[in-house]
C-alpha cells in the first residue's frame, strides 16, 4: 500500500492570542521503521539531556510534537514560522493538527484491518470448498 500524504485543513481561533489559525496540511498516514526511530529522537531532543527526568507535562508535549512532526510533510507558513508549532502560545492549533494526524493514522490502520479481515474471510470460504 502506498503511503500517500493526506490533506487536512485547520481553522481555529487561539484561546490565548485570539489569532485565527487557518491552513492546509499534509500528513503521511503510516510511519516506516526509520520514521519511528526519528520520532523517538525528536521526542528525546525536545526533552533535553535527561529525558527520564522530564515532568509528565513535558513528556506529553514532546510526544505530541514528535508525532506531529514525523507525520507532516506540508504545513502553512504560520506553522513553520512558529517553530513547527512549538513556539505557539495557543494550544488549539496544536490540538487541531494533532487530532487530524491521529485521525489519518487511525483511518489508515482501520483500512488495513478491514482489508485483512476480507482476505481472511475469503480464505476461509476457499477452505470450505470441496
Amino acid at each position: 500500500m502506498a503511503n500517500i500524504p493526506v490533506e487536512f485543513s485547520v481553522n481555529v481561533k487561539g484561546e490565548v492570542t485570539g489569532e485565527d489559525f487557518k491552513g492546509v496540511f499534509k500528513a503521511v498516514p503510516r510511519l516506516s521503521h526509520r520514521d519511528n526511530l526519528r520520532r523517538d529522537q525528536l521526542r528525546r531532543d525536545l526533552l533535553g539531556g535527561k529525558p527520564e527526568d522530564a515532568s509528565p507535562d513535558a513528556m506529553n508535549v514532546s510526544l505530541v510534537f514528535s508525532k506531529i512532526w514525523v507525520h507532516l510533510v506540508e504545513a502553512p507558513s504560520w506553522w513553520k514560522d512558529s517553530g513547527n508549532g512549538v513556539n505557539l502560545l495557543d494550544e488549539s492549533p496544536v490540538a487541531a493538527v494533532y487530532d487530524n494526524v491521529a485521525r489519518i493514522e487511525r483511518e489508515a490502520l482501520e483500512a488495513v484491518q478491514k482489508k485483512s479481515e476480507a482476505v481472511a474471510k475469503e480464505a476461509q470460504e476457499e477452505l470450505k470448498k470441496p
